[in-house]
């Protein structure tokens, strides 16, 4: 790369992206240390708190969720990624029927789990991201092929 290409791929990185006539926004959502995993999850926009049980003597803490919007398709994709890197201290479990996955661990994991699903979670939202900036990619480039076909039947 030359320098003046690395210095306007420097001066360029922010978060909007011009698009044609529309832009996309990427939301960079850090994981907010001061708030509990069920706070944490209430405020994530692509995921559905389905149900909480309590911490009791018996079982431990389970919290049941699925995804929402835009990335409620990814259902497969979120599943396999955590297939791939399950973690050994606590357990997640996917229902494909209800399309939701339960999370059980003790009180004393709750960051842990915490940390985990803000890895995957990030994973689904740059999938969704991607996928709206591709479609919006092949939407431009078909408005480009089609102008550039009807400036070529009118020379």
């Amino acid at each position: 790369m030359s320098s003046h290409t690395t210095a306007s791929y420097l001066q360029n990185e922010s978060n909007e992206i011009d698009l044609g006539f529309r832009k996309v926004t990427r939301t960079n959502t850090p994981c907010d240390d001061s708030m509990g995993l069920l706070g944490w999850l209430k405020a994530q926009e692509i995921v559905t708190l389905e149900e909480c049980t309590a911490n009791d003597s018996a079982q431990p803490p389970a919290v049941k969720f699925g995804l929402a919007g835009m990335a409620s398709s990814h259902f497969p994709i979120l599943r396999a990624l955590i297939a791939l890197g399950r973690p050994s201290t606590f357990t997640i479990q996917s229902d494909g029927n209800n399309r939701t996955f339960t999370v059980r661990f003790s009180a004393d994991q709750e960051a842990e789990v915490k940390s985990y699903l803000h890895l995957v979670l990030s994973l689904i939202r740059a999938e969704v991201r991607f996928r709206q900036v591709l479609r919006q990619v092949l939407v431009n480039q078909e408005k480009f092929e089609m102008e550039e076909r009807l400036l070529f039947r009118n020379l």
